[in-house]
């Protein structure tokens, strides 16, 4: 059975980060949430704000990163 993943990438300095927004939880909290419910989260935070330049390198990593990895043909005891 596959475990779900999430990928979460964020700007050091995006408003939501320091508590904003009543409406986002911000991403600390969102990551220990999904934890907690066992999804396996993956974050990417990088120097910026809520800008263009931030969105940017995020959806590059997320493209090489994550989106066009090749799926893994190791067996499920491999390395154990």
């Amino acid at each position: 059975m596959k475990q779900a993943s999430v990928y979460l990438g964020c700007g050091w300095q995006d408003p939501i980060n320091a508590g904003y927004s009543t409406l986002h939880r911000g991403p600390f909290r969102a990551v220990r949430d999904l934890t907690e419910a066992g999804v396996h989260v993956q974050t990417d935070f990088i120097d910026g704000g809520h800008s263009w330049h931030v969105w940017r390198i995020l959806l590059k990593d997320f493209l090489t990163r994550v989106a066009f990895l090749p799926a893994t043909t190791a067996s499920a005891t491999w390395g154990a």
